[in-house]
Order: structure tokens, then sequence, then C-alpha cells
């Protein structure tokens, strides 16, 4: 059939494979690219073809079912909330603030309501507590999907989740509707998703055979030349030839470099050589080497009282370290305000009488009794009339504060003035240099939890930082070894593991 509002000119059974430079299979048509920029592309839509349209339905079921290509719909959450039932959904201890606040709770009543304690590499964190088999903040919807109640502030743990994990339930409907193309294009096939991510794959016969029913029919071709299209399927499926790879490079250097790759590395029990180890929030994962052969093992803290001192014992001295030399990796992470109350205490708050003003009305008293209850003469200022708010000694901190800082029984700060707070204040800008400074505060867990997973090898100690918060997506790098307290922490680790290890695997 012909659609002239596409500039169809040609009958589809005269139209050759070879004519075209793409195929694309979209969900509403199929489109033809013309390898002649003198002919017009071709556009047929399955409404006219149902039989078409079975066919590619078969394909496209037949794909999604696939278990090898599960890996390409990783970024597609289905809201099947199987993942919000887990029973070790872990909240970091610089998470719980801003949870808390959109709850309009303190992080105390935060963490005894909804948590309870975990082994991690933080003792502030914690892990949610299941209500029904679930998480409290899952909301089922009329249609039978979830949605979480704190999705903009849900913890790393959900943001990183991987939604190919076998937990994930996904309808082929849903698979399929995150296909935006199929293009048959120089001998390959793409999928495209909705999300922009093209993956160049090879099929398995049962695929290929119902490729080949498409293209059979799209060419309109008869049963003798089903041969002809099958081999036209098959190159454009099979991989290229590789190099022959399987001789053996028995060179001195060859040789020589085998040698130094067993030296390199962290430690060693007989034949055991552990070459890195990627450490996250509550388990740590074993890079090590076995008659040359590589192989990954995971350890919780949690299963050895030692490396989990050690380990938060670790992160304290590694933020110690950062807030000391590499401050800045951080930067991004002040851009809301963590109520600490540094900025009420250490700066000088000088304000204007118009701040004064507004300030005596919400205490419902004269100019002249607030100035002589809550300022001091001005320091700075050029007007005459202004002034400085006084300090008063905070005897839970020794330190100096606001007069108008309130300090509760968390380790937040408020202020009592808040929503007529003096201008100086309101144009204050968070920042590392300002906020949470004092590297003997108890502040170390909210640096913490802006780190993803750290990775140490025998030279480098690589620190992951979660994408929303680095600057310009750069990790920070440690040569470990040249810095004493970071040394004798890895150490101490890799002494403890090492041990560990011994005594379980390698003392029968």
């Amino acid at each position: 059939m012909r659609h002239e509002e596409f500039k169809t000119h040609h009958p589809l059974h005269i139209m050759k494979i070879n004519e075209f430079k793409i195929i694309s299979l979209q969900p509403w048509w199929v489109k033809f690219y013309s390898n002649n920029p003198e002919t017009d592309n071709l556009l047929i839509l399955y409404r006219d073809h149902p039989e078409l349209k079975k066919k590619i339905i078969d394909f496209l079921t037949c794909f999604v079912k696939t278990n090898e290509f599960k890996y390409i719909f990783n970024a597609y959450c289905s809201r099947c909330g199987n993942c919000c039932k887990r029973d070790n959904i872990i909240v970091q201890g610089g998470e719980i603030f801003f949870i808390a606040l959109q709850l309009c709770m303190t992080e105390k009543e935060f963490y005894s309501k909804y948590l309870y304690p975990t082994s991690s590499w933080s003792d502030y964190d914690g892990i949610i507590r299941l209500v029904n088999g679930k998480c409290p903040f899952l909301e089922i919807k009329s249609s039978g999907r979830y949605n979480c109640t704190i999705y903009n502030n849900r913890p790393a743990s959900c943001r990183f989740f991987y939604p190919a994990s076998d937990l994930c339930k996904k309808e082929d409907s849903d698979l399929i509707e995150q296909i935006k193309s199929i293009d048959i294009k120089d001998g390959k096939l793409t999928v495209t998703l909705i999300s922009g991510c093209p993956y160049n794959i090879l099929l398995n016969e049962e695929l290929i055979k119902k490729m080949t029913h498409i293209l059979s029919y799209l060419e309109g071709i008869e049963t003798k030349k089903t041969h002809q299209v099958n081999e036209l399927i098959r190159h454009m499926v099979e991989p290229e030839q590789e190099e022959d790879k399987s001789g053996q490079d028995f060179s001195e250097e060859n040789v020589l470099e085998k040698e130094l790759h067993k030296k390199n590395h962290l430690f060693a029990i007989k034949n055991f050589f552990l070459k890195e180890i990627l450490f996250t929030p509550m388990t740590m994962i074993l890079t090590y080497d076995i008659d040359e052969r590589e192989y990954n093992f995971f350890i919780n803290y949690a299963q050895d009282d030692l490396i989990l001192e050690q380990m938060r014992t670790f992160t304290e001295t590694l933020i110690g370290f950062i807030k000391e030399y590499n401050i800045n990796i951080f930067k991004q992470s002040w851009t809301v305000c963590h109520m600490c109350g540094n900025c009420c205490g250490e700066n000088i708050i000088e304000i204007e009488p118009s701040d004064i003003r507004r300030l005596a009305e919400h205490f419902k008293i004269t100019v002249k009794k607030f100035k002589k209850k809550y300022m001091e003469p001005g320091r700075y200022g050029w007007n005459p009339e202004g002034g400085c708010i006084k300090k008063f000694l905070d005897k839970k901190t020794g330190r100096n504060i606001c007069a108008f800082l309130e300090k509760k029984e968390t380790d937040l700060s408020y202020c009592k003035v808040h929503q007529v707070k003096p201008e100086l204040c309101s144009n204050y800008t968070p920042g590392i240099y300002k906020c949470l400074k004092n590297k003997s505060n108890d502040y170390n867990f909210r640096l913490i939890s802006n780190i993803q997973n750290i990775y140490l090898n025998t030279e480098i100690l690589k620190v992951n930082i979660i994408s929303n918060y680095v600057i310009n997506n750069e990790d920070l790098y440690i040569e470990w070894r040249k810095y004493n307290n970071i040394r004798d922490n890895i150490q101490s680790i890799l002494e403890s593991l090492k041990n560990y290890l011994h005594k379980k695997y390698f003392s029968l």
C-alpha cells in the first residue's frame, strides 16, 4: 500500500534490502533510509500490515525474555517495589538530615522511629525498619505500582540500586516500552532505548529466525529466497573474526612481567595474592589471584568486630585528611544548610537599623529595649544606628554563640528568629571554609555520606565521590603510603583481614 503523506512512491514488493542504508523498526512503523539520495525514504505503518506487526511483536517478546540482553534494561525501574522490601536498606548519617527535614522531624526522632543500628563504616548509619515486610516510605498506587514518598531525598543505597537485580520484576510490556528503535545498518543490529543509549547486539539462533521472518515479509520474497535472507541476517549478527590469541608468549620480557605481577599484591597467603580492595559502607570486595586467575570475594564488616572497628577508625582518619588537604572535593555538598551553627558562633553578626526594627517588632518590644538586651556597639559598619548581636557562652560546647541560636537535644542548631533573621544571615552562603570545619567536631558522618566507595591497591587509594557532589566528576587519588596516619590505618586493616582469612579459610 502506498502512503503519499510519507512520500512513498513504490510498492514494497519491488524494494530490495540492499537498496537501503538503514532499516529502522520503530513503535508505530518501519522506516527505510535509502542509499540513493535521489530516492525517497520509505515508511510502512503497522496498521496497514497486521501480519508484520505480529511478527515484530513476536521478535520483541522473545528479545526481552532473553537473559543475555537483560543488561540493556539496567537503568529502567518498573516501580515493582521489590527493592524496597529488602531488609538491608542503609541510610547514612549525612542522609538522615535531609529525610528528617522533609518529615519535619529531628534527626534523633527519625533515627529512633525508622532506623536501627548497623555494622557500617560509620556508627551514625542505620538500617530502615520494615513495616509489614516493606519500607515505611513505600506507597502503593491504584495501578498496582509503587511510589517512594521520600524520592527526592532517598538514600544512596536506593539511588544506586541496580535495576537489573533479580529482585526487580519487569513485565514484557514494560521492557518493550523502553525500546525506541531497532536499526539494521552496515551489517549490524542496534537497539536504541528511550534513554538514548544504543547497543550493538549479537542475536541467538531463535532471534535470527524471527528477524528473518520480518525481513522476509518486508522484502516480499518467496520461500526459495529464505536461505539468502538467512545468510544476510547471519552476516549481520556474527561477530568479526578475532586474531588468534591462543599462543602463549614465553619471551624473557613476558616472564619478567609475570613475576612483577606476582609481587604487585597487598598481601599473600600461600597461593592467594590479594591485589585490590573496594570498600563500600557495609562490605569490602576483595580482588585476588590464585594460580594467575582472578576472583572476587565479599566480606561484611559485621563478620569481624575488629575489622569493623578499624574501618570506622580508617574512615574518620580519611575524612580528617580530606578536610585538611582536599576539602574542595566536597565543595558542592554544602549547597544547603546542615544546621551546624558554626556561622552563628564564629562570625561577627553586625546588622542594620532595618533589621533591628524588624527583630524588635518580632519580640514586641521597643528598639531601645531590644538594643539593650541583644545588641553591642558596631565594629565595622558605617551606620551609627547599627550594631552587633551579642554572643553567649554555650555550656554544652564551650563556644560563644549567637543570642538567638537554640541548641536542642539533637546535634542541630535552630534559629529563634529564622523567619525575620537579619539580611546578613539571609545572604550567608554555606561553604566548606565556614561550615563543619572544626576537625574535632562530631560532623564527620556528613562527609562520609558523600563517599560512594573507596578503592585500594598497592600504591593508590581512590575515593569515589557521589556524582551529585563531585567537582567536574573527578575522584580523589591518594598515594597512601606517603601519609603516616592513613598508611597505619590501612596496614592495620590488612593485618586483621589477613588473620581473618587465614583463620577461616587457610588454617584447615
